[in-house]
């Protein structure tokens, strides 16, 4: 599979979870919106690593590698980032 269409499957997998936080919340099922919450971000940041050719690694917080390398993200991205880097965190 060619690292676009790879990139666009994870990112198909993490909207469907999306929808699936809803049927969480109204259940009040709190334990599993958090666990599919965290596999959200872990997919979209996996699939931007794949986006920009890297092979991402089996552990889950990727963030690092993603800072590390934001000069090969695509501008929008990259502009986000840095916004979020400058919001104060609660």
């Amino acid at each position: 599979m060619l690292n676009k269409e790879l990139s666009e499957d994870r990112l198909k997998r993490a909207k469907l979870r999306f929808r699936i936080l809803n049927e969480f919340l109204k259940e009040k099922d709190y334990a599993d919106v958090i666990r599919t919450c965290q596999e959200i971000v872990e997919i979209i940041q996996k699939s931007i690593l794949i986006k920009i050719g890297i092979n991402p690694p089996k552990w889950q917080d990727v963030i690092d590698i993603i800072l590390e390398n934001k000069d090969r993200l695509p501008s929008d991205i990259a502009i986000a980032l840095n916004r979020q880097k400058k919001t104060p965190s609660g």
